[in-house]
């Protein structure tokens, strides 16, 4: 059986040549891709292409089955490859989170739709191709974390210096922005940590990055974890939220001691009424600078994400913002517009309310404005966050915030420095929305 493997090209323009190349070289190998080679037949004649690096299909090759991993802004290109194929008498599979929230959509191109996780569904609709019986949708229960493969790295023909894993899925929190509960669910569910150590162990990469939800939700599990990677002398960056991290000094040493170089963490805004709105229960503001000191005490970074356009947000809140920003030294920011993506309770709200402007799924990337703001223009939405962006990243606050990490050792330098480098040569252009 001949499968292929493809993650679509998100479509947008970027506006300048050092954005365009930084965008086509990715840090790590993709991981969904990586995840679904695990699920498919050893026996299987796979062949894997992320579009993201530049790498082309050819719709003229016969393949069997034809699987694409669909997130929103990829969804006009998921649709033209699959009609090419499908015009050649080629069976296509889609999955992923957008399949997920809008299925029937998805279906008017596709064979067959995966909904929700791909461990069961996609093996069965895999199962049923070779019988010449796949369904048109297939949906399973949430995935016993047992029964999760790791992923199959040696599709990936080239090197990166990070490889990306997952050791559990969920997330108890309901932020109403968020689409992970879609298809991950709120359970939180944890893989046997000998399980997720096996794995860490024959990747060949050092840095990791953990792409769970949060590793501080079960914090038993995570320092029973991250105990038994300090024999395995990796670094490592994983998302944490921010009220264990403000009191749990044995998680953070412990972290410490097995590879820990980055926290990343959604402080998502800075007024408590906003994070009580939005769901964000794990979020005190007063908080913040605590965990960020006692983070840095153990000689780790912390990459901060923010949100702007939530409907208690003002043409001040990017001032304040700053101002809070230069309080509480962080080293990387990451700095969104909402997105009201499909299959989330913001998404259901908005519509409902008639604020939806765009139904152009390639401007859902957190990067563009796709709703009428309460209290500010799009416009105004748009360029403060560019705004922030250009001030955070100035080459003069660039250079303090990568030499600021000289003292916290090699590693936390490094992640610095590439991270803010990353950020510098991706600055947007104001006059692109």
């Amino acid at each position: 059986m001949k499968i292929l493997l493809i993650q679509p090209y998100a479509g947008f323009e970027l506006p300048n040549i050092v954005m365009k190349l930084s965008a086509s070289i990715p840090a790590y190998p993709n991981l969904t891709l990586q995840q679904l080679a695990g699920i498919c037949p050893e026996d299987c004649d796979l062949n894997v292409i992320d579009e993201n690096r530049g790498e082309k299909i050819d719709f003229y090759e016969k393949y069997d089955i034809v699987a694409i991993t669909c997130r929103t802004a990829t969804v006009p290109r998921t649709f033209e490859i699959a009609d090419k194929f499908r015009k050649n008498n080629v069976k296509v599979v889609i999955g992923g989170y957008h399949p997920t929230a809008l299925p029937n959509e998805i279906k008017k191109h596709a064979d067959s739709v995966v909904i929700g996780e791909a461990e069961i569904s996609f093996k069965k609709a895999i199962e049923d191709s070779k019988k010449n019986k796949l369904k048109p949708f297939y949906n399973s229960d949430l995935v016993n974390p047992k029964l999760i493969p790791p992923a199959k790295r040696d599709v990936i023909d080239y090197y990166l210096p990070f490889a990306a894993i997952e050791a559990t899925r969920g997330c108890p929190v309901n932020c109403d922005f968020c689409f992970v509960h879609k298809v991950k669910g709120k359970k939180h569910r944890k893989r046997p940590v000998e399980n997720v150590i096996d794995e860490l162990k024959s990747i060949k990469q050092k840095n990791i990055m953990f792409f769970d939800s949060s590793l501080t939700t079960d914090v038993k599990y995570t320092k029973q974890l991250f105990k038994n990677m300090i024999p395995l002398n990796k670094k490592f960056q994983c998302y944490g939220n921010v009220n264990v991290l403000a009191r749990n000094d044995e998680l953070l040493k412990i972290a410490s001691d097995a590879g820990c170089v980055s926290w990343c963490i959604g402080f998502e805004a800075i007024s408590q009424d906003i994070l009580k709105n939005i769901g964000k229960t794990t979020n005190k503001i007063e908080d913040y600078r605590i965990a960020i000191e006692k983070i840095k005490n153990y000689d780790m970074n912390i990459s901060g994400s923010f949100i702007f356009g939530f409907d208690g947000h003002f043409l001040d809140t990017f001032e304040k913002t700053k101002d809070m920003l230069n309080k509480l030294n962080i080293d990387v920011g990451c700095f969104n517009i909402l997105t009201p993506f499909p299959g989330t309770k913001l998404y259901t709200r908005i519509k409902k309310e008639n604020r939806i402007t765009s139904d152009d799924w390639t401007r859902y990337s957190c990067a563009q404005t796709v709703f009428k703001p309460k209290n500010m223009t799009e416009k105004e939405l748009y360029n403060g966050t560019i705004w922030l962006l250009n001030d955070f990243y100035k080459i003069s606050n660039v250079l303090k915030r990568i030499f600021r990490n000289t003292g916290h050792g090699f590693y936390p330098f490094l992640y610095s420095a590439l991270g803010n480098i990353l950020f510098f040569s991706r600055k947007f252009n104001p006059e692109r929305n």
